[in-house]
């Protein structure tokens, strides 16, 4: 049996995450509301997160909740090549990966298709995109770096670490050169 996990999460103005109508913890409340941060720190800081950094923890909440209820299940997050951005687990399931074609466009798809035949229920996350080719280091690169969001709505993953290590590669190993690069010569498109 596969449950599909495909609700939206949404952040109030005072933290607090829903998937659909369930509340869910916030990191960033919970270290308010336990003295571990003052208001000024949650103040400045909060102002320079976006949506899609709470979006992006709803999804980590949501994953673990499912894992935390009772039942063996697996936890899938498609990413938009094929394959997942994340796996979780409530224990090991070594003939999950089995019969898998890896690093192709079928692996998300064999493994629900490896659930279902060793009985695991499935939550599915909202699809994302992972980081292994030109294309998708772009869309990481449009996204931290030039504030262009992933989806739609929200805003554009701040992502604080990985931008100032893009923005070190940029100007060290002239990355965006070699990105272009390599698109052009795999007449990858965006």
């Amino acid at each position: 049996m596969s449950v599909v996990f495909q609700e939206k999460v949404r952040v109030t103005e005072d933290h607090r995450y829903f998937v659909g109508e369930v509340e869910y913890p916030s990191v960033t409340r919970i270290l308010r509301e336990e003295g571990l941060v003052d208001d000024q720190w949650f103040t400045e800081h909060s102002a320079k997160r976006g949506s899609a950094v709470h979006k992006a923890i709803g999804y980590l909440v949501a994953a673990a909740t499912a894992l935390a209820a009772p039942g063996d299940r697996i936890v899938l997050g498609p990413s938009t090549d094929g394959g997942y951005y994340l796996i979780g687990m409530k224990r090991p399931h070594a003939g999950l990966f089995e019969d898998i074609t890896w690093s192709t466009d079928l692996v998300f798809s064999q493994t629900i298709a490896r659930a279902e035949v060793l009985g695991l229920s499935v939550v599915q996350l909202p699809t994302w995109y992972d980081v292994d080719n030109a294309e998708t280091l772009q869309l990481l690169v449009d996204e931290t770096l030039d504030g262009e969001p992933f989806r739609a709505v929200g805003a554009p993953t701040p992502a604080t670490w990985t931008r100032d290590y893009l923005r070190t590669l940029i100007q060290d190993s002239e990355l965006n050169e070699r990105i272009r690069a390599s698109r052009a010569e795999g007449a990858l498109t965006r």
